[in-house]
């Protein structure tokens, strides 16, 4: 459920051609984000809010890139006053421009997460009651983007993931998936998912890792992983955590000289981290 929450959060785009203002510098910034230099991420976004104030996406991921951050270096604790403090900065920021541009729908999209992040605040906290309001007001607002603007791929992401906890959920959990017209469905989210993975804009790292994890995981079908993680190793070389879902993908599929010459490479990089 964690994950599903973060997924929610973090859209970035390395290939997307350039739509809004500030597009190339914010996908500087994510790369520098994923590849974990998180100063240079901070200080790139903060540079991009600067210029580029009404881009939809560039408010959700600077407080995304300051919060995990944070986690790097910081007690638990504080990390929420952070995340908390830029949430509370940015949503005034998406209630305005959401009012101004009605008929963009990517600005409903990034409102829709970022009050989907308030959830991780009250999740960290064990806030149960505060979790389920802010996840699921989030969540309204999200698969209302998806059903009247069928063309922003990246909302398919959270939506797939919601479609694809309902699936192997025996609660009553699916009943209320079925009231908003979606499918409690393992194949329908994996294929949302996959839609994300494969066209979102935004969306593309965050999906193809959840795939990556469903994949090796849960669906015990390595070798339909074994793409994804290899795309995002090679996007991303300094991401330790990617790096090692591409080993264990080409482990899983018997590439064993592969894996051997990766583990090496990793073995080397990890007094790095």
């Amino acid at each position: 459920m964690s994950r599903f929450i973060f997924a929610v959060i973090i859209l970035s785009s390395i290939y997307a051609e350039d739509y809004y203002k500030g597009d190339a510098l914010i996908k500087k910034g994510v790369y520098a984000f994923y590849n974990y230099n998180f100063d240079e991420a901070v200080d790139i976004l903060e540079e991009a809010r600067d210029k580029f104030p009404e881009h939809p996406g560039v408010h959700l991921i600077w407080a995304a890139s300051r919060w995990v951050r944070a986690q790097a270096n910081k007690p638990i604790e504080e990390t929420y006053h952070i995340l908390q403090a830029d949430l509370n900065e940015i949503v005034p920021i998406y209630n305005e421009l959401v009012m101004r541009y009605e008929y963009d729908y990517n600005y409903s999209l990034y409102k829709g997460s970022t009050i989907g992040l308030y959830a991780r605040l009250s999740l960290g906290k064990k806030d149960w009651l505060k979790t389920f309001y802010h996840a699921y007001k989030g969540f309204l607002i999200i698969n209302e983007v998806t059903k009247r603007s069928t063309n922003i791929i990246d909302s398919q992401l959270p939506i797939g993931i919601v479609e694809y906890y309902a699936g192997i959920s025996k609660s009553i959990f699916r009943w209320a998936i079925k009231l908003y017209d979606l499918q409690p469905s393992t194949e329908s989210g994996l294929h949302r998912i996959s839609l994300a993975a494969d066209h979102g804009h935004w969306s593309w790292i965050e999906a193809k890792a959840i795939l990556c994890n469903l994949y090796l995981w849960v669906e015990n079908e390595p070798i339909l992983s074994l793409e994804h993680a290899q795309d995002l190793a090679k996007n991303f070389p300094q991401n330790f955590y990617f790096n090692l879902l591409y080993l264990e993908s080409l482990i899983r599929t018997d590439n064993i000289d592969q894996s051997l010459i990766l583990l090496k490479k990793m073995e080397n990089s990890i007094d790095l981290l």
